[in-house]
């Protein structure tokens, strides 16, 4: 560093200084009295210096998420700009995990995102078993989000054993609509990115959530192709369809079916009205089925539907 920039005060901290040593240095280069920190990753213990905007990591792929994910905090801690340059070997020579961790560090960082970080980091290391010490077991077997899924429900379940308050059911809604809904390669070309963007969708419920997702594609990518767009309105269509607990949407010829559940929030008097009304083409089948015939193509299903929707809700 002093041959790169002579020009340069450098101070060094590790942990092996003594503490009124250490502090000392610290000390010092809060007062300004050195332009550069040469440090072990002990920095990362959340000191608080205001006027430092550019951290450099060198080896980033040999530490954990956290480990960057906090030594990353230590810049941006004023109004002004802050830079993290994490220093890696060649790509090629990276290991699958590594890789993800920097990706992963790359796509989230936002405020706040301690916590999807955090979840991250247990689907990489594995979070084990969630009632014993072990750092291996039925976590790795079935994911994280699957595994907390099934925990939530089992807890619930208990929660519920002997009373007799109704358990609200958890509808997973599938959609069979021919249209063509996806990422394409030359919008976001990076593989992982790309995976991880699918995930973020995939958790979306409500379309606010969906608003800020396309802002924020919009933002880093640019604007939305027609693909990615078809894949944005069915998940909204997915989020309705779930708040009315229809378990299938899909088209069969000319005729899309809505296949609703026992849960479904209907007046049935006024829907066989809207049946009866042979301007809305509507009918009902046995089995919990509302058939709607249309010639419609595929750009303008996903409207034809979502306006279906809105008069079924309205009932």
């Amino acid at each position: 560093l002093a041959r790169i920039v002579p020009e340069a005060r450098i101070a060094v901290a590790h942990g092996q200084m003594s503490g009124s040593r250490l502090e000392k240095v610290m000390v010092d280069f809060i007062e300004k009295k050195y332009d550069i920190l040469l440090s072990t990753n002990i920095i990362e213990s959340g000191l608080d210096i205001s006027n430092v905007n550019t951290i450099f990591i060198n080896n980033a792929n040999r530490m954990g998420l956290a480990d960057l994910y906090q030594l990353r905090g230590r810049v941006g801690r004023s109004p002004r700009q802050a830079y993290a340059y994490l220093l890696v070997p060649d790509e090629e020579t990276l290991t699958r995990d590594a890789r993800m961790r920097l990706k992963i560090l790359e796509e989230l960082s936002d405020l706040g995102s301690g916590l999807q970080i955090a979840n991250y980091d247990l689907e990489i290391r594995g979070a084990g078993n969630l009632v014993g010490k072990e750092q291996s077991g039925n976590v790795n077997l079935i994911g994280f989000e699957l595994y907390c899924d099934m925990l939530d429900e089992t807890i619930n379940k208990l929660k519920n054993a002997g009373s007799d308050a109704p358990v609200e059911e958890e509808v997973s809604t599938e959609i069979n609509i021919p249209v063509n809904a996806f990422i394409p390669d030359t919008y976001i070309e990076d593989a992982t990115q790309k995976l991880l963007m699918y995930k973020r969708l995939s958790r979306v419920r409500h379309e606010n959530e969906l608003n800020d997702l396309e802002a924020e594609l919009k933002d880093r990518y640019g604007p939305l192709p027609s693909p990615l767009i078809n894949l944005f309105e069915v998940i909204a269509l997915k989020s309705m369809l779930s708040r009315l607990k229809i378990r299938k949407v899909e088209q069969v010829k000319n005729r899309i079916a809505l296949h609703v559940t026992n849960s479904t929030p209907l007046n049935m008097q006024r829907l066989l009205g809207m049946a009866t009304d042979t301007r809305k083409n509507v009918k009902l089948l046995p089995g919990g089925q509302i058939v709607i015939n249309t010639n419609l193509r595929e750009g303008e299903l996903m409207n034809f539907i979502r306006n279906i929707l809105m008069e079924i809700m309205a009932l």
